[in-house]
């Protein structure tokens, strides 16, 4: 009881209920290739931005973890240097009575005080190349040497201070 043109249009409309299904079908699968082919993309991008900025912060750290070396070592180089004046020894206090089971204290020096001032000179190349010439043929440092350097006045008052060593005989 069906109109025959009736049908007709719903056959038609059927057909492009399904077309339209299929064609849309095919628009979601080639959509989500192309979203996992820009993740995969973006993944390697990532992995690699995060690679080359973990080298960079590798290099950094041990240039930085060098540097802090270098620096302790010049620290502790230039400490053991300066350390026999710089010996802080602590001093006892003196109890007036000694109680039993006490172990004795131990009776440490007084740190030495630094006398006069740490004298730093630095010497030019050609200085320190005629030096070593001198210490390598095995002379003795002679007077102009000794002026060039300005330890002309230690040298005489060493000098003269052993002179009056010998001079004078012992006092009894």
């Amino acid at each position: 009881l069906k109109h025959p043109e009736y049908i007709k249009r719903v056959k038609k409309l059927d057909n492009q209920l399904n077309e339209r299904r299929r064609l849309n079908e095919i628009y979601k699968e080639y959509m989500r290739e192309c979203v996992e082919r820009d993740y995969i993309l973006e993944k390697k991008a990532a992995q690699k931005e995060y690679d080359e900025k973990m080298m960079d912060l590798k290099d950094n750290l041990i240039s930085d973890f060098e540097d802090r070396k270098r620096l302790i070592e010049n620290e502790r180089y230039s400490l053991e240097l300066t350390s026999d004046s710089m010996e802080i020894k602590t001093t006892v206090t003196r109890k007036l009575r000694r109680r039993p089971n006490e172990p004795m204290p131990v009776i440490e020096k007084r740190r030495k005080p630094a006398t006069g001032q740490l004298l730093v000179y630095q010497l030019d190349d050609k200085e320190i190349e005629s030096d070593l010439k001198v210490i390598q043929r095995g002379k003795p440092l002679g007077p102009n040497t000794l002026q060039q350097n300005g330890l002309v006045s230690y040298t005489n008052s060493q000098q003269q201070q052993s002179h009056l060593l010998l001079s004078d005989p012992p006092a009894n």
